[in-house]
């Protein structure tokens, strides 16, 4: 699918039309290009949650040079996160919001779900959902996983995200199946003009988060924590247990902080649920992506 260019081609999707703008299924090789999705957030706020472009079972797909404005999520995506991947990139995510009255905040630019299955860690491989050299502005999570999922989110710019919530997220298990299962997180921009919540803030699951840099406004750089908070027996399901974190910053060069959800102190330990420097033998996955050619 392609448009003229960013600035000539724009659907915009109209009040009390169908929620999401294109559903594509079971499709191998897909590709968005060079076109504007925009929604309804500036003309009736949190009214529709709606959404730019859905993929499930979606195998190798390109979707880059998109702006995606106004929506309650940009792109969302389904699949066994053994099989789905694909990489969106240099695409521009702006108000990514929806304010619902029973629960709340949300907005996304790009989430991604699993099948409900928990696949062996298969770090620095092809095998993910690749988010590379993006913008998100004024969004709420620039990215967010669960059920399984398996994304890297590298390189990408995040401006001025709202609310009191993770710029870059990944679920515990909750209302879904499983928790998120594999993130890679590095090499990111996160610049607030006014204090918000978080930075990178994981709630289970397992990988690497390095190389990321945090203005000033970020109240908890990296925040530690579990889905639904940490009552129970060691281990909580899909909590936590292999992540590795180093050299985050903040402008001034210092490290960036730390953080541990308060009552989580017994349940997500340095050095045995996650550990201050790079995994073994780990390589991140070549850059830019090969898949665009």
């Amino acid at each position: 699918m392609e448009g003229q260019g960013v600035g000539l081609t724009t659907l915009r999707r109209q009040a009390g039309a169908a929620l999401i703008m294109f559903q594509v299924t079971g499709v191998t090789g897909f590709e968005m290009r060079n076109l504007t999705l925009d929604g309804t957030f500036d003309t009736d706020p949190n009214v529709y949650q709606d959404m730019g472009l859905g993929l499930t079972d979606a195998v190798d797909f390109r979707i880059h040079n998109v702006a995606f404005q106004n929506l309650s999520r940009g792109i969302e995506i389904h699949g066994d996160p053994i099989v789905t991947r694909g990489v969106i990139y240099l695409n521009t995510f702006t108000d990514m919001y929806y304010l619902d009255p029973v629960r709340g905040a949300l907005g996304y630019g790009v989430v991604v779900y699993g099948s409900g299955t928990w696949p062996p860690l298969r770090l620095g491989t092809a095998q993910s959902v690749f988010i590379e050299d993006n913008t998100f502005t004024r969004n709420r999570h620039a990215v967010a996983s669960n059920n399984g999922s398996r994304y890297v989110f590298r390189f990408n710019t995040i401006i001025d995200n709202r609310e009191n919530a993770a710029a870059i997220d990944a679920h515990g298990r909750g209302v879904w199946p499983r928790g998120s299962r594999q993130y890679e997180i590095y090499g990111n921009t996160v610049d607030n003009a006014v204090p918000r919540y978080a930075g990178v803030a994981p709630r289970g699951g397992d990988g690497v988060i390095f190389s990321n840099r945090f203005s000033f406004n970020v109240t908890n750089d990296l925040l530690l924590t579990n889905e639904g908070g940490c009552v129970g027996l060691y281990p909580l399901p899909d909590q936590i247990r292999s992540l590795y974190i180093w050299n985050n910053t903040v402008p001034n060069g210092a490290s960036a902080r730390i953080v541990l959800q308060a009552g989580c102190e017994t349940f997500i330990q340095v050095n045995r649920d996650f550990f201050l420097t790079p995994p073994p033998a780990y390589t991140p996955f070549i850059h830019p992506h090969p898949l665009p050619g």
